[in-house]
Protein backbone atom coordinates (compact mmCIF):
# COMPACT_ATOMS: atom_id res chain seq x y z
CA UNK A 1 0.00 0.00 0.00
CA UNK A 2 2.74 2.46 0.94
CA UNK A 3 4.38 2.08 -2.48
CA UNK A 4 1.16 2.77 -4.38
CA UNK A 5 1.29 6.03 -6.32
CA UNK A 6 -2.17 6.93 -5.01
CA UNK A 7 -1.14 6.58 -1.37
CA UNK A 8 -0.25 9.76 0.47
CA UNK A 9 0.76 10.55 4.01
CA UNK A 10 -0.86 13.31 6.01
CA UNK A 11 1.50 15.22 8.23
CA UNK A 12 0.36 16.06 11.72
CA UNK A 13 0.65 19.81 12.15
CA UNK A 14 -0.15 22.10 15.04
CA UNK A 15 -3.15 23.44 13.13
CA UNK A 16 -4.46 19.91 12.53
CA UNK A 17 -4.11 19.11 16.22
CA UNK A 18 -5.88 22.32 17.22
CA UNK A 19 -8.70 21.69 14.73
CA UNK A 20 -9.20 18.18 16.13
CA UNK A 21 -9.88 19.43 19.68
CA UNK A 22 -13.49 20.26 18.83
CA UNK A 23 -14.08 16.67 17.66
CA UNK A 24 -12.92 15.25 20.99
CA UNK A 25 -15.65 17.10 22.80
CA UNK A 26 -18.30 16.95 20.06
CA UNK A 27 -18.13 13.16 19.59
CA UNK A 28 -16.39 11.99 22.78
CA UNK A 29 -13.43 10.73 20.76
CA UNK A 30 -9.95 9.99 22.01
CA UNK A 31 -7.18 12.25 20.71
CA UNK A 32 -5.94 9.78 18.09
CA UNK A 33 -9.40 9.19 16.62
CA UNK A 34 -10.04 12.93 16.57
CA UNK A 35 -6.82 13.43 14.57
CA UNK A 36 -7.79 10.66 12.17
CA UNK A 37 -11.23 12.18 11.65
CA UNK A 38 -9.94 15.74 11.28
CA UNK A 39 -7.32 14.53 8.77
CA UNK A 40 -9.96 12.69 6.77
CA UNK A 41 -12.23 15.74 6.75
CA UNK A 42 -9.41 17.88 5.38
CA UNK A 43 -8.21 15.31 2.84
CA UNK A 44 -11.66 14.49 1.46
CA UNK A 45 -11.97 17.93 -0.14
CA UNK A 46 -8.53 17.65 -1.74
CA UNK A 47 -9.07 14.18 -3.19
CA UNK A 48 -12.58 15.10 -4.28
CA UNK A 49 -11.24 17.94 -6.40
CA UNK A 50 -8.91 15.44 -8.08
CA UNK A 51 -11.86 13.15 -8.82
CA UNK A 52 -10.87 10.57 -6.23
CA UNK A 53 -12.74 9.21 -3.22
CA UNK A 54 -11.80 8.87 0.42
CA UNK A 55 -13.34 6.11 2.52
CA UNK A 56 -12.66 5.94 6.24
CA UNK A 57 -12.14 2.28 7.12
CA UNK A 58 -12.48 1.38 10.78
CA UNK A 59 -14.39 -0.94 13.06
CA UNK A 60 -14.29 1.55 15.95
CA UNK A 61 -17.98 2.34 16.36
CA UNK A 62 -17.48 5.73 17.98
CA UNK A 63 -15.20 6.85 15.14
CA UNK A 64 -17.61 5.42 12.55
CA UNK A 65 -20.56 7.32 14.02
CA UNK A 66 -18.55 10.56 14.18
CA UNK A 67 -17.36 10.18 10.58
CA UNK A 68 -20.88 9.43 9.39
CA UNK A 69 -22.17 12.50 11.28
CA UNK A 70 -19.57 14.51 9.37
CA UNK A 71 -20.90 12.91 6.16
CA UNK A 72 -17.72 11.01 5.33
CA UNK A 73 -17.98 7.70 3.50
CA UNK A 74 -17.20 4.87 5.92
CA UNK A 75 -16.55 1.16 5.74
CA UNK A 76 -16.67 -1.22 8.69
CA UNK A 77 -14.75 -4.41 7.82
CA UNK A 78 -16.60 -6.31 10.54
CA UNK A 79 -20.09 -5.64 9.20
CA UNK A 80 -19.93 -4.22 5.66
CA UNK A 81 -19.63 -6.41 2.59
CA UNK A 82 -16.95 -6.57 -0.07
CA UNK A 83 -19.61 -5.34 -2.48
CA UNK A 84 -20.02 -2.16 -0.42
CA UNK A 85 -16.27 -1.58 -0.45
CA UNK A 86 -16.08 -2.22 -4.19
CA UNK A 87 -18.83 0.37 -4.71
CA UNK A 88 -16.68 2.95 -2.93
CA UNK A 89 -13.52 1.98 -4.75
CA UNK A 90 -15.06 1.71 -8.22
CA UNK A 91 -18.10 4.01 -8.38
CA UNK A 92 -20.21 3.80 -11.54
Amino acid sequence: VLDDANFSLVSITDSLIEASYQLIEKYSLNATDALVLQSAMEVVTTVGRAGDNLVLITFDLRLLRAAQAEELPTFNPETDSQTALDAYLHPS
